[in-house]
């Protein structure tokens, strides 16, 4: 695994910029930026061809919430890929913004659907 552990946002933003092949700023939810434990870290993972940025926060009561973003282009099969699955255990959340899809991951044990909702907002 390629996930490397981060302190701020700052630094998964700037990790982003040097290792994405786009070299653009992931748009992120404002208030995902604003979790009260900050950001855990994040990965850059290749699927079928595409480029999936995961950044992992720790959203406080709602345990670490993971997000992932990938162009929308990906979708063009469909929305069956097994990546959007949610597994037991798994509360989320997907969307489509700035022409990417988007998704929040929690532990069901922690997040609820309200938290996603609330994390997945502008601000």
């Amino acid at each position: 695994s390629n996930f490397k552990p981060m302190a701020n946002f700052d630094e998964v933003k700037a990790h982003l910029a040097a290792h994405t092949r786009s070299k653009r700023c992931v748009p992120v939810p404002g208030n995902l930026c604003h979790c009260p434990g900050g950001t855990v870290g994040c990965e850059i993972i290749e699927w079928n061809g595409r480029e999936v940025v995961l950044i992992c926060f720790n959203a406080g009561k709602a345990g670490t919430v993971h997000f992932f973003t990938v162009d929308a282009s990906a979708l063009e099969d469909g929305p069956g890929g097994p990546i959007y699955k949610p597994e037991n255990g798994w509360q989320t959340r997907a969307w489509i913004q700035d022409g990417r899809l988007m998704m929040l991951a929690g532990s069901e044990k922690h997040a609820t659907t309200q938290d996603l909702e609330l994390l997945a907002q502008a601000h």
